[in-house]
């Protein structure tokens, strides 16, 4: 069942939801957010709120680029993580630098209390980065959809691309997020 909306000034309300102009806040809060997937999709008659150019005002904006540089060191090296004899840039430390630049794209725009967590990367590895070069990772915003910012993701070395792919996070109140991870470990601890 679809719960029914008012609109009360900036704010619209149904029996579980608080829409503001910004954020959702939840009544009856119980675990870590998952919105109905009809919220997801816009086909939930409040989804318009989070999906349109007016409600996004003061957030980071589609085409916006973050970057995040760091030198090649041995411990980013695939050879630390396993696969000996293998002095290259690893895979898992391209993913690192991916989380790095679209966190650092989102910072400026995040309000007070707010943390961002990724929720999904994609990473297409297409050549070697040997120990000692500086590389770049840059993020471009494709979309937003409710809280969750999809970046588009290349990566380069001093002498060409080495890595492209994308990456989503998500931006979450702390205070909720660490609570449903108490409540996690309430539950793990009890068994």
């Amino acid at each position: 069942m679809v719960p029914e909306t008012s609109q009360i000034g900036k704010e619209y309300r149904s029996p579980k939801y608080v829409f503001t102009k910004y954020r959702i806040t939840f009544r009856e809060f119980k675990g870590f957010f998952h919105p109905p997937l009809s919220y997801l999709t816009g086909t939930h008659p409040c989804a318009y709120l989070h999906t349109g150019e007016e409600t996004n005002m003061g957030r980071l904006q589609p085409g916006s680029t973050g970057r995040f540089t760091t030198r090649v060191e041995s411990s980013h090296l695939a050879s630390a993580m396993g696969n000996t004899c293998v002095d290259v840039l690893a895979t898992p430390t391209l993913a690192w630098m991916y989380e790095n630049a679209a966190t650092e794209a989102l910072a400026p725009f995040m309000e007070e209390g707010e943390i961002s967590v990724g929720t999904w990367i994609s990473v297409r590895h297409l050549k070697p980065t040997p120990p000692g070069m500086s590389v770049t990772t840059t993020v471009t915003l494709r979309e937003v959809r409710g809280i969750r910012y999809l970046f588009d993701v290349e990566v380069h070395d001093e002498v060409e691309k080495v890595a492209e792919g994308n990456i989503e996070r998500a931006i979450l109140d702390r205070n909720r997020f660490y609570r449903s991870l108490r409540e996690k470990a309430k539950v793990r601890n009890e068994d």
